[in-house]
C-alpha cells in the first residue's frame, strides 16, 4: 500500500509540474489553435515522437 501512495505522489507531482509549464507558456502567449481533425492528428503525432520511451503509447500502454 504504501508503494502505491508513492507512486500516486510521484504521478501528481508530475503532472503538477506539466500543469504549471502550461499555465507558463499559456501567459507567454505560446499557444497554438488546432481546428481540423489533420491538425489535431499532426500535433499529437508530433508529440509522441517527442515523448521519452516510458510514455504510454496511444492506447495507454507502457
Amino acid at each position: 500500500m504504501q508503494g502505491d501512495d508513492r507512486k500516486a505522489r510521484r504521478k501528481l507531482e508530475r503532472l503538477r509540474t506539466a500543469l504549471a509549464a502550461g499555465e507558463r507558456d499559456l501567459s507567454a502567449g505560446r499557444f497554438v489553435i488546432l481546428e481540423t481533425d489533420e491538425e489535431i492528428g499532426r500535433f499529437f503525432d508530433k508529440l509522441l515522437d517527442q515523448e521519452p520511451s516510458s510514455a504510454p503509447d496511444r492506447r495507454g500502454r507502457r
